[in-house]
């Protein structure tokens, strides 16, 4: 079984990290690999999640926000082993060295003096990259404030109450409690990022075969509430949760969830993603807003949402801008590396992986 997620996110504040999860995810061994980019750390964790793949265990793969065809970790969830890139913005350093945590140093393997070299190219393109970053997490805090204003006006009319009541039916419905249970675990992921591409998600790919999909159409992301209400009765009834957060409020309600055990999601659809599938039920969350106040603001709310599309836009031209300079930074390290003793090294390590 393979599952796709993020782990940080290009945010209005920044990068964010859920990187901390990893020691949930992978209680028995951490790899944290270090080196530059186009090192091969990506070409490393993707080789090691097709080992354990082959070998028919369940793998997470943890993809790139800034580079959705780059991998910035990979969790053999049946063993509890993850390779994890530990570079930045997602530091990652060792919590308790060689008992658990390993570093691979991939630094070894490139040649100094040629980096050296290019000091003034290096610093260059990473200074440019930044400034491209800084640009993009301004355009999302103008992006999110449009975001903030709609929620302004709908919340006033929004009937929470009725909303409190759909999502214990719900709950009661669909959460049995285990006999004897346990409370079960929460773990925190992204399903979409705002990346060079836009807004990419893997929605349709991870619920793909799932019993019962709930979609939740939110467009003016007044559900928070409900999934976490969902979220909390399913933890409590003893099932392990998967809550997916909104690259716009990273710390704030979650907008997905996934409950595996039950073959169980709950799935929110607005304007930058949608479920492709055929749902249990399709819950319109719009109707839980008064018409009259939809009526009254229709064209104020049409602005913040045509507004926040562009802002968000603009953001991602940004973050393309930072990928191509990238590529040419991976170039010069790449020009710098020793791929043969790599190459033996990557051997003898996914032999000692697939163990």
């Amino acid at each position: 079984m393979q599952r796709t997620f993020y782990l940080g996110a290009n945010t209005p504040e920044g990068f964010f990290s859920y990187y901390g999860e990893l020691d949930r995810a992978a209680p028995s061994r951490k790899l944290i690999i270090k080196g530059g980019p186009g090192t091969g750390k990506s070409s490393l964790m993707r080789k090691a999640a097709e080992v354990w793949e082959g070998a028919g265990e369940s793998v997470e793969y943890i993809v790139c926000s800034s580079d959705p065809d780059s991998l910035d970790a990979a969790i053999a969830r049946d063993r509890g082993t993850a390779l994890v890139d530990g570079t930045a913005p997602h530091v990652v350093e060792p919590v308790c060295p060689g008992a658990y945590d390993e570093i691979i140093n991939l630094g070894s393997f490139w040649n100094q003096k040629r980096l050296r070299g290019a000091r003034s190219d290096i610093e260059a393109l990473s200074g440019r990259i930044g400034e491209c970053y800084k640009s993009a997490y301004r355009f999302l805090r103008a992006a999110r404030t449009a975001q903030t204003d709609i929620r302004a006006t709908v919340c006033a009319g929004t009937d929470t109450k009725r909303a409190e009541r759909l999502a214990a039916r719900i709950a009661k419905k669909e959460f049995k409690k285990k006999d004897a249970a346990k409370p079960g675990t929460v773990s925190r992921r992204f399903i979409s990022g705002i990346t060079p591409l836009g807004i990419k998600h893997y929605i349709n790919e991870d619920l793909e075969g799932f019993g019962r999909v709930y979609v939740l159409y939110d467009p003016f992301k007044t559900g928070g509430s409900i999934l976490s209400a969902l979220c909390r009765a399913a933890a409590d009834a003893g099932y392990d949760v998967t809550c997916c957060y909104c690259p716009m409020s990273p710390g704030g309600f979650p907008e997905h969830l996934i409950i595996e055990e039950l073959s169980l999601a709950f799935v929110s659809e607005n304007a930058f993603h949608a479920y492709g599938g055929e749902p249990v039920r399709r819950i319109n969350l719009e109707r839980y807003v008064s018409e009259e106040l939809r009526r009254k603001n229709r064209q104020k709310i049409r602005f913040d949402m045509s507004l926040c599309r562009a802002l968000t836009g603009r953001a991602v031209e940004y973050i393309k801008e930072a990928k191509s300079l990238h590529d040419e930074l991976e170039t010069i390290y790449t020009g710098a590396m020793d791929f043969k003793k790599l190459g033996a090294f990557r051997t003898k390590l996914l032999a000692d992986l697939k163990v």
